[in-house]
Parts: structure tokens; C-alpha cells; sequence
């Protein structure tokens, strides 16, 4: 069932009986949608009440162009939910990790222009895809990424790689697909390209400044880089050694190139 989420301030009643009409019990799938535009819409209200009569029955839901009060998130629970986005969503970062607290069997989270709360720490047992992307720099802007544990996560994206953020996986061991590493198109400041840590292993945009330990499970690596460099390429490959593919996407030719590892990769890896 999909809602524009516009409705949510002018016509809140409409929606709400809508929501609670017999015919919606049990609903699954859920979703306040909302056009994005290259400037974001104004907030619009909190989701009416009637949405989380759905909440044991819930197995997608996306919230768009809304704001989440900490009263609205307190004592929530989806016990069946396994894909969960926030899209232009305010919400407080206590009651972000609530809420993703609350979804004990997510498999997929999405968070896009999402604000309110400056760090997340992941720690779910059960998710397998998790993908963030920000607009634009602010004090209440997403900064740094923590994925404490996450023992199923195999997809972690930085779908937005103009803004910096700092993401640290401390432990993830089937994580196989990672992006997107960039030396930023619109970032003049080193200090402002995103940061990727696993253990004592830093990489700063797509420069390696500590390589103390490798990172085996990562077989699919995505790039974003303004000109194409065979040397960045091989050294994240020291990086990541059981590499398979690498998505390569140069700015100024506006082309993404697969590179497949059929036997070449490694022979490369140990002759430099």
C-alpha cells in the first residue's frame, strides 16, 4: 500500500482512514512515498498512528519525507520486518538505533537524506544490505558509521561519495561487497573525502594511509575516481586480495567498467 506522503499534512484524516479500513489488516508492504527533487521537500508531519497497527504483520516499509518524534518511536516493535528505508526522514539518533533495534529480522535498511543524528552504530544480527547517502553537510547530518556486528552484512554502499563519512567495521566477516571508495569530484579538502577503517587498515578516499591487515572477505569493490589510475587501483587490490570484480567509474568519462578476476587479479597481486 503506498501513500504520497504530501498527504500527511493536508489531508491526515483521509490517510488515517484509510489506514484503518478492514480491508488493509495484515497489511505486508507499506510505503510513504514521495517525488525527491534536487532540493528536498519541507518536512511534512509525523506518520499517523493508524500505520503502526501493521507493526506485527510488516515485512516492508519505506517512510519518506516524514519526521519521527522519539514519542512516535518509543515501544515500537516489528518483529517481521525485513526491509526498513528512511528516505528525508527526521529522527534523533537514539531513536534511530530504536527503531532499528525494533526490527529484530531486517535484512536490508536503507537511510537517504536522512537527518537528526550525527553517528549510527549497527549492530543486527540478522541484516544482510545496508545502504546510506546524504545530500548535504550539516550539524545534524550522518558523520560517522559504526558496524559493531553484523555477522550476516554482505552489502555495505556509500551511495554519496561528495560528502564525506567516516565508517568504521569492526566486524562484518561476510561482508563481500563494498562501495563506493572515491577521491570526491566536488572535494577540494583531503580531510573531507570519506574514510573507510577495518581494524588498524585506514583508507582516506581511495589512498591507503595504513595497510596493517588485509581484508579477505571483500570480493566486489565499487570506485569512483576523477581520473583513472592504475597504481590507486593496484594498491587497494594489496587492500583487498580476494578481489573478483571492481567497478570503476571515471568522472570525466561518465563510464562504469567491470574487471572480472579470472586468474589475473592475483598474478598481478604478487609481481608488484
Amino acid at each position: 500500500f503506498c501513500v504520497p506522503s504530501c498527504f500527511l499534512g493536508d489531508r491526515a484524516s483521509t490517510v488515517d482512514k484509510w489506514l484503518r479500513t478492514p480491508a488493509l489488516d495484515n497489511l505486508q508492504e507499506l510505503e510513504f512515498w514521495f517525488k525527491p527533487y534536487y532540493r528536498p521537500q519541507p518536512l511534512q508531519h509525523p506518520p499517523p498512528s493508524s500505520m503502526f497497527r501493521f507493526s506485527a504483520t510488516l515485512c516492508v516499509a519505506t517512510i519518506g519525507n516524514c519526521n519521527l518524534p522519539d514519542s512516535t518511536v518509543q515501544g515500537l516493535h516489528f518483529p517481521l520486518l525485513k526491509q526498513l528505508g528512511l528516505e528525508l526522514v527526521s529522527i534523533s539518533e537514539c531513536s534511530l538505533h530504536s527503531l532499528i533495534a525494533s526490527c529484530p529480522a531486517v535484512e536490508c535498511l536503507l537511510i537517504s537524506h536522512g537527518f537528526g543524528f550525527c553517528c549510527l552504530r549497527i549492530n543486527s544480527l540478522t541484516l544482510r544490505s545496508f545502504a546510506v547517502k546524504n545530500y548535504r553537510k550539516g550539524n545534524d547530518q550522518l558523520k560517522e558509521l559504526v558496524v559493531e556486528n553484523a555477522p550476516c552484512l554482505q552489502s555495505l554502499l556509500h551511495l554519496d561519495f561528495d560528502y564525506g563519512l567516516h565508517i568504521s567495521v569492526v566486524s562484518a566477516p561476510k561482508l563481500e561487497t563494498l562501495g563506493c571508495l572515491s577521491d570526491g569530484f566536488y572535494i577540494s579538502k583531503p580531510d573531507d573525502l570519506s574514510r573507510f577503517v577495518f581494524g588498524s587498515t585506514v583508507i582516506q578516499g581511495l589512498r591507503v594511509d595504513r595497510l596493517t591487515t588485509v581484508v579477505h572477505a571483500v570480493k566486489n569493490l565499487a570506485v569512483n575516481m576523477k581520473i583513472l589510475s592504475l597504481d590507486t587501483i593496484i594498491e587497494l587490490m594489496r587492500c583487498f586480495p580476494c578481489l573478483e570484480k571492481i567497478y570503476i567509474e571515471s568522472q570525466r568519462r561518465k563510464k562504469m567498467c567491470a574487471v572480472a578476476n579470472t586468474g589475473i587479479l592475483p598474478n598481478v597481486l604478487t609481481s608488484v
